[in-house]
């Protein structure tokens, strides 16, 4: 079965934001085992979750001595819980590719239910663009872990380090404001009601 090209590109753009994500993982626990020193350490954080190692940097950070990779530090856990809302939300949310006659193009299905409050379905869509701008994070979010641990001792020479150093990467809208934009948007104008003279 051949499937639409358009459809492709989705999922390929699907695949590779999951892709950049396990970058970004892979290199939070890098940091924490730099950080720590300890060969143990490894044991510990392969089974660690992406929050958890977000409060374990932020944990570190606090205790570092050089400000200046503190605030790296905490600069890197932040924009990873960022990261990790978008990965979430689109890669447990997909459920279908279709395309959408009103835009002219393939876009994922984005289908949740939560129960916090009360229970609730929550509906958008995903198109290549979107989930490309999460991937484009995710990598830039790796390579900057590793400046980190290169710019500050973990292998490399000095020159090599700051040929790599990255400007820090822009942190992604929280995943709560760009939802609360798109739903003021589709929203309809409500009709006033005439003011009685």
């Amino acid at each position: 079965m051949v499937l639409p090209e358009g459809e492709v590109e989705v999922l390929a753009r699907l695949g590779r934001m999951i892709t950049g994500w396990n970058g970004v993982e892979h290199t939070a626990r890098s940091l924490l085992m730099w950080q720590c020193n300890h060969p143990n350490v490894a044991a510990l954080t392969s089974e660690m979750t992406s929050t958890a190692m977000r409060d374990a940097l932020l944990a570190i950070a606090k205790v570092i001595p050089r400000e200046e990779v503190s605030e790296h530090l905490q600069h890197f856990a932040k924009a990873l819980d960022l990261a990790r809302e978008h990965r979430n939300y689109y890669a447990h949310g997909v459920k279908a590719v279709v395309f959408m006659p009103e835009l002219q193009k393939h876009v994922g299905v984005v289908q949740h239910y939560t129960a916090r409050q009360n229970l609730a379905e929550d509906f958008d869509i995903a198109t290549a663009e979107n989930l490309a701008t999460i991937a484009k994070h995710c990598f830039e979010l790796s390579a900057y872990g590793l400046a980190i641990m290169s710019r500050y001792g973990r292998g490399g020479s000095t020159k090599a380090a700051r040929k790599a150093w990255p400007s820090w990467p822009e942190k992604p809208t929280p995943l709560w404001r760009l939802l609360k934009s798109r739903r003021t948007e589709a929203r309809r104008p409500r009709r006033r009601r005439a003011s009685r003279a």
